[in-house]
Formats: C-alpha cells, sequence, structure tokens
C-alpha cells in the first residue's frame, strides 16, 4: 500500500513519468516552479519541500505534512496539494485527503494529465465511502462551531462539513448564548443534518448602589430629580461597558478565526479576506465604545461629585440660625428639663 503511494506520489510531483523502483526518487525540478527560481521565497519553499520528501520517504508523514503545507504557503503550487493530499491519506485522515484531492483538481485544470485525473477521481470515490457530510444548522447566526477542538466556522455554514468515518463532538459557542455540545457517530457515505437553537443566557440586571440614607427633619423636601444625570449617566456607562465587552469577544473570535484560515492549507482567500474584515470592524466598534464607556464614566463621576457638593451646602433646617453645613450644639431650657441638640 505505502509503495503504490509513493509511485503515484512521485509521478504527479515531478510531472513527468518515472519507472516503478524499490526505493522511487525525487527529481530536482520536483519544487514548486516559478518565474524567478532565486527569489528568497523559492528557495525557502525549496528547503521545506525537500525536507517533506526526505520525512516522507522515512515514513515520518506528520513531520512531511507540515513541511508540505509550508512550502505550499510560501510558493503556492497545485501539485504540492497532490502530496498533502497523500499524507492525509497515509494519516487515515480521509476527509482531509478528499478536500485536498478537490483542490488539486480544480487549481491544477487542464494541467493535470487524463491519466492522474482518473487515478485522482478513483481514489476520491474510495475516499468518498470512508467519510460522511455533516450539514449544520445552528441558530442564532455568528454560532462558532468546532468539531473535535477544531475550528469549522460560524453559522450560517455554507457547505456541508466533510468528517471521517467515527465518533465525534460537535461543540457550539456564541457570546450571548448559552454553549451546547452534540456527539455524533457516523458511517462512510452518511449525511446527517443536525439543528440546534441556543439559549440565552439569564438576563443579568445591573444594580446601582442605593443612595446613603440622610435624617431629614421637619420640612424638609427631597428631590428625587437631582439624581437623574447621575443614574443615567451610571446607566449608560454600563451599557456601553457591556457593549464593548461583547463587541471585543467577537472581535477576538474573527482574529482566531482569520488566523485559522491563513494556517489551513489549502488557504480559503475567500474565507481568509471575509474574516479578516470582520475582525478589523469589530476592533473598531470595541475602541469606538471604550472611548464612549469612558466619556459617559467621566459625566457620572462629575455629577457624583457636583450632588454631594450640592447636599453640603443645604441646610436641613430653613429655620435654623447655624451655618449651612456646620456642626454644633444647642442648649435649651424647658421649664424644668434641659434639652441638648448636637449638629454635625
Amino acid at each position: 500500500m505505502i509503495a503504490m503511494i509513493r509511485m503515484v506520489f512521485v509521478c504527479v510531483a515531478c510531472s513527468a513519468t518515472v519507472a516503478a523502483t524499490n526505493r522511487p526518487a525525487f527529481a530536482q525540478d520536483s519544487a514548486p516552479r516559478v518565474q524567478k527560481p532565486s527569489s528568497e521565497k523559492v528557495r525557502t519553499a525549496r528547503s521545506h519541500f525537500d525536507r517533506a520528501v526526505e520525512l516522507y520517504y522515512e515514513e515520518d508523514y506528520p513531520a512531511a505534512l507540515v513541511e508540505f503545507r509550508r512550502a505550499y504557503v510560501t510558493a503556492p503550487h497545485f501539485q504540492i496539494l497532490y502530496n498533502i493530499a497523500t499524507c492525509h491519506l497515509a494519516l487515515r485522515d480521509y476527509a482531509k485527503a478528499l478536500r485536498a484531492f478537490r483542490r488539486f483538481l480544480r487549481d491544477g485544470g487542464k494541467r493535470v494529465d487524463r491519466k492522474t485525473r482518473k487515478e485522482v477521481r478513483a481514489q476520491m470515490r474510495t475516499l468518498a465511502g470512508r467519510t460522511a457530510r455533516l450539514k449544520i444548522d445552528a441558530r442564532p447566526p455568528g454560532t462558532e462551531i468546532r468539531i473535535d477542538d477544531v475550528l469549522v466556522g460560524e453559522s450560517p455554514l455554507k457547505r456541508a462539513v466533510l468528517v471521517n468515518i467515527g465518533r465525534h463532538r460537535i461543540d457550539f459557542s456564541h457570546p450571548l448564548h448559552v454553549a451546547a455540545s452534540r456527539r455524533i457517530e457516523v458511517a462512510g457515505g452518511d449525511t446527517r443534518i443536525i439543528t440546534i437553537d441556543l439559549l440565552p443566557l439569564a438576563s443579568t440586571k445591573t444594580e446601582l448602589p442605593a443612595a446613603p440614607e440622610s435624617v431629614v427633619g421637619r420640612g424638609d423636601e427631597v428631590s428625587t430629580e437631582a439624581n437623574t444625570p447621575l443614574l443615567v449617566s451610571l446607566g449608560l456607562t454600563g451599557a456601553l461597558t457591556a457593549a464593548a465587552a461583547v463587541t471585543g469577544v467577537l472581535a477576538l473570535q474573527a482574529s482566531n478565526r482569520r488566523d485559522d484560515a491563513r494556517a489551513d492549507v489549502p488557504v480559503d482567500a475567500e474565507e481568509f479576506a471575509r474574516e479578516d474584515n470582520r475582525a478589523q470592524e469589530l476592533g473598531i466598534a470595541t475602541d469606538v465604545l471604550i472611548g464612549s464607556a469612558v466619556v459617559a464614566a467621566g459625566f457620572s463621576l462629575y455629577f457624583a461629585l457636583s450632588g454631594d457638593e450640592t447636599g453640603a451646602s443645604t441646610s436641613s433646617d430653613p429655620d435654623s440660625e447655624h451655618e449651612p453645613g456646620g456642626g454644633g450644639v444647642e442648649l435649651w431650657f424647658t421649664g424644668r428639663s434641659l434639652s441638648v441638640t448636637t449638629r454635625f
């Protein structure tokens, strides 16, 4: 099985007919061909490619896969996609092998010879029987979906997800909803439809600190209108802070998806651009909300201090003769008794 894989691997990577031997060798021109072979990127890609070939012959397929991916990212060429697919096949990751073979035929187009195309399509039919398709409908929109701890994307997904035969864990998360997970088992050729509605988080009420109690004498009137600006500014500060936290989490998630899209091979340029734009937009929104929250907090502080000064300069007894806000002790004689009143 391995010898056959190596032989097909050599034929496609070299784009030439190679005679079958016990240990086939890669030709020097098997590295990705580009117009400027002396450029730094091409030299780096060739170094990764040659190292991948050595590792593949040593049957260190995980390491070979890493090197082939790095060669493709550095200097993309459709032939390397076949090598990547072959490594996935050796690792029995049939879903990724099938995706890489599809990309190889799509990007190669007419440059893939008829014999190779026929062999790849036959291999793809075999792999289709070793994989399953998951059609995932997660609500609300924007729900992050992970399969076996690998980020797939966020809802709504444009296409079905290809997975290997066996058991899988699907995790769903959203910043404003309760996270959930599903465990499934699929057989070859299955098409499963998975629908889930995440429950919203329990609404949390932000309670403002109660105003300090004060001793009110006869004739005093308490005005609630004086606290209205402070309450409004505090509520606005809390709302802006919560909104900034939500957009910040969404921006971080979008940034992680962008990094995953960059690291994924083959690289999906459309997905990468979409996640990059989303991360930038959410980052700007977060900055604006944080700035607004700081301004609102400043107003809250101003109103709080203004309220304290107003309360300190207002006498609780309009008939009192002592200076407003001052303290002291008053002695009153009423018949046979002595009354002592202390003011602070």
